[in-house]
């Protein structure tokens, strides 16, 4: 009898135990507000007289605001500035994937970006180029959420731009303008003027010299004469 009443408390609880899954997923940071963009950061000034965006070889991705090629394209449009006379830079997009991949009872993402930037002669050749790649995998417990995919995109996104950077610099350093310091004086148009509300400003001569004083006198006083 003392066994069956044991085995009354147990059965209730056994269809909890064997419906358990893996533990929830942890709270995800917040998504940064707002659309992707990234005119805050430096502009690279290339000495060329225009600039395109070349999709390149074609890419996936699950679904997400906006997708890997786009956010590529729109670090290119925000970043390049074409400030020559001639030739033409290209911004080309390699890779662009943000893939879901199914292990057991987790999901991974894995974000691939890469991209090449080319300079081409007004006749043209191509004359110089720059390549930077950027790759973040994640494991999340349970499912893949739309959430954490963005998130993951940005985070790439924000390696590809510091990777970017530092090649564009390195491997074209000679189709690259600095741009104007900011608060730095504009060129002189002549010479400079005195602002109409301050006086002239009158010679005087000088008083002549005071002859030496004696010793335990006080040397005369020297006289100032009103302006």
């Amino acid at each position: 009898m003392e066994l069956n009443r044991r085995l009354a408390l147990l059965l209730p609880l056994s269809p909890l135990v064997a419906c358990g899954g893996p533990p929830p997923a942890p709270p995800l940071p917040a998504v940064m507000p707002g659309p992707i963009g990234y005119r805050y950061l430096t502009p690279l000034r290339l000495n060329v007289a225009s600039i395109e965006v070349d999709q390149g070889a074609p890419v996936a991705s699950i679904p997400v605001p906006v997708a890997p090629a786009e956010a590529m394209a729109i670090m290119a449009r925000d970043r390049l500035v074409a400030v020559g006379q001639g030739g033409q830079g290209r911004f080309v997009i390699q890779a662009a994937s943000l893939l879901s991949e199914r292990l057991g009872s987790q999901d991974r993402l894995t974000c691939t970006l890469r991209c090449r930037l080319e300079v081409i002669s007004p006749e043209g050749a191509r004359v110089g180029f720059a390549e930077a790649q950027a790759l973040r995998t994640q494991t999340l417990p349970g499912y893949m959420t739309v959430e954490a995919a963005d998130l993951l995109l940005r985070q790439t996104m924000d390696d590809l731009n510091v990777e970017f950077e530092y090649q564009v610099r390195r491997s074209l350093r000679d189709w690259l303008q600095a741009g104007p310091a900011e608060g730095a004086p504009g060129p002189s148009s002549g010479p400079a003027s005195v602002p109409p509300s301050v006086p002239p400003v009158r010679e005087e001569p000088l008083p002549p010299a005071a002859a030496p004083a004696r010793p335990g006198s006080l040397p005369p006083p020297v006289p100032i004469r009103p302006l």
